[in-house]
């Protein structure tokens, strides 16, 4: 199975084929692009162009957990090169929302005084009721199914006691 495929215009991409084939074999589901998630994680990129996309989607340890990759392009200014960006998510949905005094130390000092650790070159961050690993690089196959489940386990050994009620992503419940 070969990660990318060569594209018009001699450029290479990485193989929604592929990535459907793993998601299928692995139980994740697979949708080649996700712009349904413009703005929810990364700000909104206000000149050149962004895309989301390798949305996978699974339940690990009762939770949902979903992972993408997100990707920049600008062109560069006065003959500059351009600038690209491409960062690899994966989102853990929490059972609740965690209690004020942890939300205000942040998600990876939470995770740290709970037990957890945090995976290798991740950054962690609490956006509503959803842990955000995000890093540098594309999502890599070989460690994505590890790295998910280790978040996922994470989250799901905190005792339900320790999690408020909450709305997922922020909604209000309807009136």
């Amino acid at each position: 199975m070969d990660e990318y495929v060569l594209r018009e215009g001699g450029r290479f991409e990485r193989d929604s084929a592929a990535w459907a084939q793993w998601a299928s074999d692995h139980g994740w589901t697979y949708q080649p692009a996700a712009p349904e998630l413009a703005g929810r994680y990364e700000p909104v990129f206000s000149t050149g162009a962004e895309r989301y996309h390798h949305l996978l989607t699974t339940e690990l340890h009762g939770l949902p957990v979903a992972a993408f990759e997100h990707q920049k392009f600008q062109q560069g200014k006065n003959g500059a090169e351009p600038l690209r960006s491409l960062l690899s998510f994966i989102v853990v949905r929490l059972p609740g929302l965690p209690p004020d005094e942890y939300i205000k130390m942040g998600a990876e000092k939470t995770i740290r005084k709970l037990g957890g650790t945090i995976p290798s070159g991740y950054y962690l961050k609490l956006v509503g009721d959803e842990l955000v690993a995000r890093r540098s690089g594309a999502l890599d196959r070989r460690t994505l199914q590890s790295q998910s489940e280790l978040q996922a386990l994470q989250i799901a050994s905190v005792p339900t006691s320790f999690w408020r009620p909450g709305f997922p992503n922020g909604a209000k419940p309807q009136d």
